[in-house]
């Protein structure tokens, strides 16, 4: 653990920006591959690429030049700076290559992808693994971990999350960290995966065994923060979950049985919550805007979703995307579900 990942967990705030000035609304734009329009007005969050999807339909665009165009692979495949992919092949599994959600699928070898130059570079894992994640920083892999799938009176019975393995690209040699207490796949599905720390330094898991649980672990697996009755860093969100700082981070829970589902937003130095927001007032986390700002949707009965910056009041703002959403044969045509972001400085998110 450094004691840069220390200091942020332990700030109350301090960093902590006014907003800055934006303009409501400049010249719209359509964005590629959707029904949406793109605010161009000045802002402290750059839209770089997003995700499309849609009844048997799923694409990916970044940013080129001052348009978005079609890349292959998903987001998570892809490194923060675009160079390089990881392709995960799995013999007889029905696509090539797999992603954060297929923590069902334990993979023991990946290709990591040099996109400059072509380069291919084959790389054995120590464990099965599942739910990849490239670092904040762009300079390490995370995967998943789980021990051997054993056989039980001639049947396969759920393997053991074990921990974690971390891939650097700086001399791609993988290295399995046993983290916390062993738990069968069963019990953990893709919010108890690993995913990284703001810092690149650090990994959380979330747990119910009895509690409501959010670990914070360092590289070595040694636990060094427990958030209890938090709820769980968002499936795919995980990096978007916490603000530039990494002073605060956001949390969803769902409740179970039709109940609503909501966002809370934590402080990481404390785990108190500073706001909660439930679903009849919005549609989906997207990120942060700024460091007082989330990108909350909103639908209306019209069907146009609108992509806002909500303060921690729970105040929605100016808006950054404006989408019609359409029916199609099985919930909607293609429509975005993730957002890719930037700050001035920094990779993308």
């Amino acid at each position: 653990m450094t004691r840069r990942l220390l200091a942020a967990l332990t700030i109350l705030g301090v960093l902590a920006a006014t907003p800055a000035p934006v303009a409501a609304e400049g010249a719209w734009v359509r964005l590629p591959g959707t029904r949406a329009e793109l605010n161009t007005a000045p802002a402290p969050v750059k839209v770089t690429g997003y995700v499309v999807l849609g009844y048997r339909h799923e694409a990916i665009y970044r940013r080129q030049g001052g348009t978005f165009v079609k890349v292959s692979g998903r987001p998570e495949d892809l490194s923060p700076d675009g160079r390089w992919r990881v392709d995960w092949e799995y013999p007889d599994h029905p696509y090539k290559y797999l992603g954060l959600g297929d923590v069902y699928t334990r993979v023991r070898k990946v290709t990591l992808v040099d996109r400059r130059s072509g380069r291919r570079v084959p790389v054995r894992l120590p464990a099965g693994t599942g739910a990849p994640s490239w670092s904040p920083d762009g300079k390490s892999l995370l995967f998943t971990a789980y021990g051997p799938e054993p056989e039980q009176d001639g049947g396969s019975v759920n393997p053991t999350q074990i921990g974690f393995v971390v891939l650097p690209l700086a001399g791609l040699k993988p290295r399995l960290v046993k983290a916390g207490t062993a738990r069968p796949l069963a019990q953990v599905d893709l919010i108890g995966s690993f995913s990284w720390a703001p810092d690149s330094a650090g990994v959380l898991t979330h747990r119910t065994a009895g509690k409501d649980l959010l670990e914070l672990y360092d590289l070595q697996g040694t636990r060094k923060r427990v958030y209890q009755d938090v709820g769980r860093l968002a499936e795919d969100h995980s990096l978007r979950a916490f603000s530039p700082s990494g002073e605060l981070f956001v949390t969803v829970d769902d409740r179970p049985m039709g109940g609503p589902t909501y966002i809370r937003v934590v402080r990481a130095g404390t785990g108190a919550v500073v706001l909660r927001l439930t679903a009849e007032l919005f549609t989906e986390f997207y990120g942060w805007y700024d460091e007082n700002r989330l990108i909350l949707s909103y639908r209306d009965k019209k069907m146009i979703t609108r992509f806002k910056a909500v303060d921690l009041s729970g105040r929605p703002g100016v808006t950054l995307i404006k989408e019609q959403i359409v029916a199609g044969p099985a919930s909607y045509e293609p429509h975005i579900t993730s957002l890719l972001l930037a700050r001035p400085g920094d990779r993308d998110q």
